[in-house]
């Protein structure tokens, strides 16, 4: 900055040199003309002008004025932060908290709430949120689908996208009363959310996820398998319980599987055993109906991964699809929005 102040410095120098000498040519013309020295100085003066104004025009047509004023106005806050120095320190110091503060609170947001939490390749990673109006007096769980819809869904957009299902159910492991989330989830639940395989053993297959109670399996997390079985290498296998309903694990998640959306979810069960784990013993709470023999009921969130196609290929076959479905049920509409229902 001293040097860009002393190159603006120079060119005033040289500035004030020129007007200088036209001065001083403006004056030895009226000394010619017989005017006295003082007078002939003023005279001088006043014909070439007011010397701060010229000087301020001429500093305003340089194409560098912008960095002139730039340094004027840096060396001008230096000078004031100078005077109060344990002040500006202290002022400086919030400001820097603060705004790094406020950047890792939008980052922490941005990522918690806006940003697909999936392990490969997300921009191809799409949710599908249905507004439904009923004539019953019970709508299901906000922006979910009920089953018939979903399987309706999945296959009319099967060019387009590969889509999932999933619903959260809390649930009890074996003797221990702490209760854990659980996800009830479709095959292709997995692979949606970009895991291939495994830490341990495998995921689920399509016919485990085809027949409501035909597969009593279950994946456990990795947090799990470690803190409540001694990572013990022999898990798969096991058959463990889960509001009493016992599950052979077939399967351990990484830790850091994205597909856990939430961080108290330790284990996941086929969808459709749904009517299985309904209810929970010792919480002495019974759960939904069976959703698989009441379909029209929404409770399935609707995740997808795109092919070889845009979301409002998707969009547009869904709009479709749910118009014949709402034929099914007298009084009912579904709304997507274009804005929300694909993010």
């Amino acid at each position: 900055m001293r040097r860009i102040a002393a190159w603006f410095r120079r060119q005033d120098e040289s500035f004030q040199d020129e007007i200088r000498t036209h001065v001083e040519m403006e004056t030895a013309e009226n000394l010619e003309r017989g005017l006295p020295s003082e007078e002939a100085r003023r005279a001088a003066e006043r014909t070439f002008g007011n010397v701060s104004v010229l000087r301020e025009l001429i500093r305003e047509a340089r194409s560098t004025y912008w960095l002139d004023t730039l340094v004027q106005d840096g060396r001008y806050g230096l000078r004031l932060l100078m005077r109060t120095p344990w002040l500006s320190a202290l002022i400086i110091t919030t400001l820097v908290f603060g705004i790094s503060l406020s950047s890792s609170v939008f980052t922490l947001l941005d990522a918690e709430l806006f940003r697909a939490k999936v392990d490969s390749d997300p921009a191809k990673f799409l949710r599908v949120i249905a507004a439904y109006s009923f004539n019953e007096s019970s709508p299901g769980e906000p922006g979910t689908v009920p089953l018939d819809d979903y399987l309706a869904y999945r296959e009319g957009v099967a060019p387009y996208a590969d889509l999932a299902a999933w619903n959260r159910v809390p649930a009890t492991l074996d003797d221990d009363p702490a209760v854990l989330g659980a996800l009830l989830v479709t095959s292709n639940f997995f692979a949606v959310y970009g895991l291939e395989r495994a830490a341990l053993g495998r995921l689920f297959r399509p016919d485990e996820c085809s027949t409501p109670g035909g597969a009593p399996v279950a994946v456990l997390s990795e947090e799990v398998w470690r803190n409540r079985f001694s990572s013990d290498p022999g898990i798969i296998g096991r058959v463990i319980r889960l509001n009493w309903q016992a599950l052979t694990v077939v399967g351990v998640a990484p830790a850091r599987f994205s597909g856990r959306n939430s961080r108290d979810t330790h284990a996941w069960i086929p969808y459709t055993m749904q009517a299985n784990l309904r209810a929970n013993r010792r919480l002495q709470r019974a759960g939904p109906p069976d959703l698989f023999r009441e379909s029209g009921t929404p409770w399935l969130q609707v995740v997808g991964r795109l092919r070889a196609s845009d979301r409002s290929q998707v969009g547009a076959a869904l709009q479709l699809i749910a118009g014949r479905q709402d034929q099914l049920y007298p009084g009912r509409k579904r709304r997507f929005s274009s804005q929300t229902a694909l993010c």
